[in-house]
Order: structure tokens, then sequence, then C-alpha cells
């Protein structure tokens, strides 16, 4: 696992979970070294997008916890993770948005020879990812697109999927599958995938693809990426959003706590 530059702990953040949550505040350029690393190693691990949505399942359902908890990396994908950090006293936390990270990985990845493969996603979106990418980034490695069902699947579709993946001979699998199926879907299959990283980036399937339309360049620089899909999607996004509110709320909490401790001694 890389070293994390931040540690939170969920618990004190009054989120109900006694576990501690490695957070790692790295650079695009970092997580590819630790992915060129885990492939030169032969080492098999996922990494985790944290954002509000993720740490309320994780409060709720002790496998997603385990999961976030199991990952090689977990990176702040959402803006009310980076705000919580800030309330928390560190004072520049890099945000990590999947969209963002899956776009540098293809490009800075290609002097690592790198070779993906795409897994998620609504029936074609996949493979209009591949093209997208291909066309973004010339020599990009994609060496397979797959779209599972949205049902649970049996485990003769499972095992279809794993050797699909495994004859692609893939270093990093890019899973759109949704928080929290994701991240429990990655725990379960780390190690029976012969690759190096999986990765969970969720809606960057339908952003790159051309599915849904992304949030202008500027609202992304101010961190209001969340307030134009919540635009986009309301029934949808709002209880998402409403979990990252209540996350920036806690952290804020647990810093007056602590103030409020130090003034008195």
């Amino acid at each position: 696992m890389a070293e994390s530059s931040r540690l939170f702990t969920s618990g004190v953040m009054n989120l109900g979970l006694t576990a501690r949550i490695p957070v790692d505040f790295l650079e695009p350029y970092r997580i590819l070294e630790v992915v060129a690393r885990w492939r030169e190693t032969g080492s098999r691990s996922y990494v985790v997008l944290l954002n509000g949505h993720s740490v309320a399942c994780a409060q709720k359902d002790p496998a997603v916890l385990r999961a976030i908890l199991g990952a090689g990396l977990v990176l702040p994908d959402g803006v009310s993770v980076t705000l919580a950090a800030r309330l928390s006293g560190y004072p520049n936390p890099c945000r990590v948005p999947g969209p963002d990270l899956m776009l540098e990985l293809c490009k800075l990845g290609r002097r690592f020879d790198l070779r993906h493969f795409l897994l998620g996603g609504r029936q074609g979106v996949a493979r209009r990812l591949a093209e997208r990418l291909m066309h973004l980034y010339p020599g990009v490695h994609i060496v397979g697109w797959l779209t599972p069902p949205f049902r649970p699947m049996t485990a003769e579709e499972d095992g279809e999927v794993i050797r699909s993946i495994n004859a692609a001979k893939p270093d990093v699998v890019w899973v759109g599958l949704g928080a929290p199926k994701q991240e429990k879907w990655m725990a379960a299959h780390c190690g029976v995938l012969d690759c190096a990283a999986l990765i969970g980036v969720g809606a960057a399937f339908d952003f790159h693809s051309g599915q849904v339309r992304r949030a202008p360049r500027w609202m992304r620089a101010i961190g209001l990426e969340w307030l134009h899909r919540l635009l986009q999607e309301p029934r949808r996004i709002a209880p998402k959003a409403l979990d990252g509110a209540r996350l920036v709320c806690a952290a804020l909490r647990q810093t007056i706590w602590f103030r409020s401790i130090e003034k008195a001694f």
C-alpha cells in the first residue's frame, strides 16, 4: 500500500465508524508510479475513489467498509472529502476525481506501456469509451471492454467475466459499476484477476463516452461539479449530495469540539 499522507478517523467525525480510513493525497503522476510498481513487483491491488456517499455506505454496510479498508490506495474523489480534510487541519488536500484520473493514467501510462481494460457502463458505453480514449491518446493500449449485466451475475457469468479479462492480459481494469457495488466487486475479485490494479471510477464511463454531459471546467475547478450533476439528475444525485453535506458537517462539528477542548486546557 502506498504511504498515506493523511489519516482521519470517521468515528471522531461522528459518522458512526470506529475504523480508521486512510486517505492518500497523491498527484496523478504519483498514482501512476504506484500502479507501475505494483505491475513490476507482481502485486495485485485496487483503488477506491472516496466521496461522501461511499463513506455513508460504509457507515451502513460493513462489507463496504471492509472493501475500502482493503484497498491499496484510497483517493479523495468527492469535494466533501477534501473539505472535511481541510476542516480537520490538512491545508492542501488535493482532490482526484475519477474521470480525471482515468484520462491522466491513459495519457501518462503510455510511457509505461500500460494495458487497459474497461468493465462497466450501459450497453455500448464501454465500446464508445474505448474509441474515445484511443482517439484522445494515440498509442494507448485498450485491450478489451465488457458490459456486465446490472443484475447480480450468476457464478457462470462471473467466471466468464474473469476469463475474458485475464485473456486480455491488462495491467489496469477500470471498473464502472457505481458505488458501492464496484468497491465490493473489486474487493471480491482482487487477486482472482491477473492485473496490477482495479480502479473504480463510476461516472467516468458515462462522461467520457458522451453518454452524460460533464460539468463545465470552471465548475469543476471550484468544486461545484456536484451541483451540475444535481441539476441534471436531481432524484438520483440528491441523496448522494446530502451524504457529502453530512460528512462536511461532521468534520465541522469535530473541529469545533477539538477547539473547545484546547481552549479548556
